[in-house]
């Protein structure tokens, strides 16, 4: 049985390091992480002429001295049918995201590509996810443990 001494003893070798270890490290880099809204003329997203406002932004990147990032925050969205303003919709996707873009509450995909992970549209994955692109930076996976909206761009679209 170890004695109380050598117990004491490595405890406090072990707060030494620990001490020790923040000391050597870079403070992170923390700044605002802007968004601004616009008009998808074209249809590319949703198939017909939307508009995409910031209703709340109050995120930051935090980026620690090893290239790792954190972005924390409010971020919500409305999204209108331009032809039709009374057809709208406003996501909160406030959530942390970590390197890797993994997140661990909600996520919105704002994909223009059909061949994209869920094909073009407005998604909100909620639980853990994390996105995987192909060489041309196109996300084309997003593995996650949770669930993904339906194309939020079917509930402001005209009837």
């Amino acid at each position: 049985m170890p004695s109380r001494r050598s117990a004491v003893a490595a405890l406090v070798a072990v707060s030494a390091l620990v001490a020790v270890a923040p000391a050597g490290a870079a403070k992170p880099a923390r700044e605002p992480l802007p968004a601004e809204g616009f008009v998808d003329d074209a249809g590319i997203i949703c198939g017909f002429p939307i508009a995409i406002d910031i209703a709340q932004n109050k995120e930051t990147l935090t980026t620690f001295s090893d290239g790792n990032f954190l972005i924390t925050g409010v971020f919500k969205a409305t999204f209108t049918n331009v032809a039709d303003p009374s057809r709208t919709i406003r996501v909160n996707a406030s959530a942390a995201s970590r390197t890797g873009e993994t997140s661990t509450g909600p996520q919105l995909y704002i994909l223009a590509d059909p061949e994209e992970a869920f094909g073009a549209g407005i998604y909100l994955v909620r639980g853990k996810s994390a996105a995987v692109r192909d060489e041309e930076g196109r996300i084309v996976e997003v593995p996650l443990n949770g669930t993904v909206s339906g194309n939020l761009c079917d509930l402001i679209a005209s009837p």
